[in-house]
Formats: structure tokens, C-alpha cells, sequence
């Protein structure tokens, strides 16, 4: 005969998965929010120390080691990226696009909430620039790690959909 699994600790399982989903959703809402809002030292203090942020171009399983990327930044690039990005000498960046992302389809794919894990999304960010719309639909993968009890990206891979395009100027991209 086989013993009766607490109904309790099927009721705390649910709890637990949804806190996590709640916490990783608001997370990226926050990212979201910071990028749009063109806070850069705020949403580079989202990062974990040792970071990969990676926005292939042409295809989405190229080697970023030997192929062309749109972004492959380690700490130090993504540093020096922010870095000009907050000086009036960004050029590339005037005006600021006025930007609003929606992040949809989150599903924690591989995550135990001491830790952090994989998370995957679908992104649509609207972009407006001298007087110019742009839709820009993307696949993310986020890597997350807990560090001090608070999640941090280790890793954000961006498949945009039109990456084999000819693309200008990737403004709603840090």
C-alpha cells in the first residue's frame, strides 16, 4: 500500500514555483523598464561579475568567437559600453529613442530558486526615432544566478528575428 503524499507539501511545491516565477517575471519587467528608460548604471548593476551578453547576427547558432556579432560583451566591454553611453559624446545614441518593451512567454526551463538557472522569453520592443517606428521581435535566453540573495544575469542571449537583415543603428540595444 502506498503511503498518502501530504496534501501540504504538494500546496508548498506550488508556492514555491510560483514565488520563483514571480520574482524571475519581476526581474525582467525590471530590466526591461531600466533599458527602456535608458537608466545604464542601473540595469549594468543587474549583471553579475563574470557575464556574456550576446546578440548574434546572421544566423542564431553561429560561434560568436569566430563569427561577426551584433553584441558579444564580457564585463569590461559592457563596462566601457555603459561608460559611453552615459557621456553627451554617444552620437550614435542622439536623440535617445523613446523605447517600450513588452516581455511575454517566460518559462523557467532550468531553475531552482537558490541558485538561478535558465530563463527563456519573448521580447517586442517598440522603438521611435527621428520621427522613424521600429518593431524588433526577439527569443531570450537569460542565464540567472542568485549572488547575496539576489538574482543577477550571468548571461543574455538576444535572437532577434531579423538578424539577418541589414540592420542601422541598433539603438534599443545597450
Amino acid at each position: 500500500m502506498m503511503a498518502a503524499v501530504p496534501q501540504q507539501s504538494g500546496e508548498a511545491t506550488l508556492l514555491r514555483a510560483w514565488a520563483d516565477r514571480m520574482e524571475v517575471e519581476q526581474f525582467l519587467f525590471r530590466e526591461a523598464e531600466l533599458a527602456d528608460a535608458h537608466q545604464y548604471t542601473d540595469w549594468q548593476a543587474l549583471w553579475a561579475k563574470e557575464l556574456v551578453y550576446w546578440v548574434p547576427a546572421n544566423a542564431d547558432d553561429v560561434d560568436p568567437a569566430r563569427q561577426i556579432s551584433f553584441i558579444y560583451d564580457n564585463r569590461a566591454r559592457l563596462e566601457d559600453r555603459i561608460f559611453r553611453l552615459n557621456t553627451p559624446f554617444a552620437h550614435s545614441q542622439r536623440p535617445r529613442p523613446r523605447l517600450v518593451r513588452t516581455v511575454a512567454n517566460i518559462q523557467l526551463v532550468d531553475y531552482d530558486s537558490s541558485r538561478g538557472g535558465t530563463v527563456t522569453s519573448r521580447v517586442c520592443i517598440g522603438e521611435t526615432r527621428r520621427d522613424e517606428n521600429n518593431i524588433w521581435m526577439a527569443r531570450v535566453k537569460h542565464v540567472l544566478v542568485r549572488e547575496g540573495g539576489k538574482l543577477l544575469m550571468k548571461e543574455k542571449h538576444v535572437f532577434l528575428a531579423k538578424n539577418r537583415a541589414s540592420i542601422g543603428n541598433l539603438t534599443f540595444l545597450l
